[in-house]
């Protein structure tokens, strides 16, 4: 069993929209992360840790397939889903563009459309209770004792 809890990092005006459950998407050059694995995130590279995050999905897609053949409903809908909401699609996909170019290096600019990563995420809480195993008596060992949000 995997036990190792991963990180990813995030602009800090995303940390509300992944609380919220309004962020549930990103996308990224290089991942470590697969399907099932639990990740802290955090704002930015150096902030603090501020909640837990389970990785639903993991594909491979071209950074512009954000919005290439796809309907204005459905385009609208996947940049709600990477936290950029509110302003209609046109506005959204520069709003997009020019958050990607300025995480990123040129020669993984919007214009050059990389191959990423998509992420699936949901937002679990604060604090998470991940079961380690058994022992022999049949009594659960848990990695980390800690009340998960909400519960």
């Amino acid at each position: 069993m995997n036990t190792k809890i991963k990180q990813i990092s995030f602009q800090k005006e995303f940390i509300p929209l992944i609380e919220n459950g309004i962020k549930t998407v990103t996308r990224r050059i290089h991942t470590n992360l697969q399907k099932g694995d639990i990740a802290y995130f955090k704002a930015g590279r150096t902030g603090k840790k501020e909640g837990y995050i389970k990785i639903l999905r993991v594909s491979k897609e071209r950074l512009q397939d954000l919005y290439r053949d796809r309907g204005y409903y459905a385009i609208e809908r996947e940049l709600q889903r990477e936290g950029i909401e509110g302003i209609e699609v046109e506005e959204g996909i520069i709003d997009f563009q020019n958050l990607w170019n300025r995480i990123n290096k040129k020669e993984n600019s919007w214009e050059n459309d990389p191959e990423v990563y998509r992420i699936k995420f949901e937002y679990i809480g604060k604090e998470v209770k991940i079961k380690y195993g058994k022992l022999s008596t049949g009594e659960d060992v848990w990695l980390k004792e800690i009340k998960k949000e909400g519960k």
